[in-house]
Parts: C-alpha cells; structure tokens; sequence
C-alpha cells in the first residue's frame, strides 16, 4: 500500500470509538529495567501530553526503526485525574519515530491522524532517559482558512455533510517539566539518570500544511467542486509530495 493510500485513510479519521478504561497506576518501569538503565543496558522515553477536547489520556507509540519492535506510553493529559501527568517506557538503545497513539476519556477513545508522520525520527543512546517532550494538539478547521468557506461547505453536500472537515496539527514543547520531576519523584525515586532533553521535531509546517488543504479544495476541471472524498485524497497527495520534498 503506498503512503496516498496510507495517508487517504487517515486524514479525515478522528472517531469516536468504544470505551477504555482509566487512570493507569503505579510505575510503568520494573526494578529490573530501572537497574538496566543505572548500568546503561537499558534506555528509556518520557513523554508528557496537554488535554485536548476533554480527551483527558493518550497513548503514543514509538517504533524501533531498526528492528520494528513498538514500545508504549500511556499518559495523562487532564488536571483533575488521577495520576495525572507524564510516564515513560523503557526501550533498548537505538533509533526511534512516533508509530502512531490515541487518545481516550473514560467512556471514549479517538485516533490521531497523520502522527506517524508529523516527527522525525530521534537517537536514544544507552543508558540515557529521553524527555521527548509534552505532546500538545491543535486543529485546523478547513472553514476558517481565507475562501474555503463556501468550498468547504460545497464539498461536503456533494458527499457526506457528517465527515470531518478539520485536521489535527502536533507539536510539542516543555510545559509540563514540573510535572516531569514530580512523576520522576514519586514513581521512580531510585533511577538515579537525569533525563536529557531532546525535543521531537517537526516535519510538517502548520503554514504549508494549511497550502495544501485550500489546494486540495480546488474545483474539478469541470467547475464542480470536490467531494470530501476528493479533497482527502488531495491533501495525502500533497502531504507525501511535502514529505518526500522535506527528506531530500
């Protein structure tokens, strides 16, 4: 499958799914790992993430780039949850990208689309603890971008008036570093590594992103305007051309 389709499936795919459940507790690092990091044969990521839209949780996964093996962290967003605030996961040393996360409440969970794609890949060296970062999430309502309320609003008759027509946009920053040492603290008080950070960083430019959602919104050859199908089409073409444009 090529990455138009890859991308096509995603761009329009923030759902409402079935329930998960709550607050994770205790510490996500076994004894044995934490000694594993002390004698760096073992290396860990640490990651924060802000609410986004009452979605109080999120899980991120990280893959290993060389050998394809995926490690998770779950975190909390929300002020008012328990064991609310960042978490880590222990990994080998290596090469690592953002695979993919969700995000959830106590009675739903939603998708996050294009994260896989929106990082670039970072270095965990042995024995190091990695702070990534605090996850925070925008969005882009395609309405509001200068003359695509009308397109928007044409597209979306001629398919499916119920589809999405905003995007999601990632970034992150060092927000949440208190909570960062109060998790370290209390969680892990004999880890005994202070953590290095090194910030994810962003392939996908917010402003060059918005370029290509208002020229996948373009009218047919014909005069008509595109189907919401169309245009989600277009803005995974044109976020590949972006892409492959960025790693050259």
């Amino acid at each position: 499958m090529t990455i138009h389709h890859r991308l096509a499936g995603l761009v329009f795919a923030l759902t409402t799914l079935m329930a998960l459940g709550a607050c994770a507790t205790g510490p996500s690092l076994t004894p044995e790992q934490m000694q594993a990091v002390r004698a760096g044969e073992q290396s860990a990521i640490i990651m924060s993430y802000r609410e986004y839209a009452g979605m109080y949780g999120a899980y991120i996964r990280f893959v290993n780039v060389d050998t394809g093996l995926q490690y998770q962290v779950e975190m909390h967003g929300g002020m008012n949850v328990v064991n609310a605030g960042p978490d880590m996961v222990a990994v080998p040393p290596g090469r690592y990208r953002v695979a993919g996360g969700s995000l959830y409440t106590a009675d739903s969970t939603g998708t996050m689309p294009l994260l896989d794609h929106w990082f670039a890949p970072f270095d965990v060296a042995a024995g190091e603890v990695v702070d990534v970062g605090t996850l925070r999430i925008d969005d882009i309502s395609v309405r509001a971008l200068p003359g695509m309320g009308e397109r928007v609003l044409n597209a979306m008759l001629t398919f499916n008036p119920a589809r999405s027509d905003r995007y999601l946009v990632y970034s992150v920053d060092y927000s949440d570093a208190e909570r960062v040492e109060k998790m370290l603290a209390s969680k892990y008080p004999g880890l005994g590594v202070t953590p290095v950070r090194r910030p994810l960083a962003v392939r996908l430019d917010r402003a060059a992103f918005e370029s290509v959602i208002v020229d996948a919104y373009a009218l047919n050859p014909d005069g008509s305007p595109p189907t919401v199908e169309q245009a989600g089409a277009r803005v995974a073409t044109g976020l590949a051309r972006f892409l492959r444009d960025a790693d050259r």
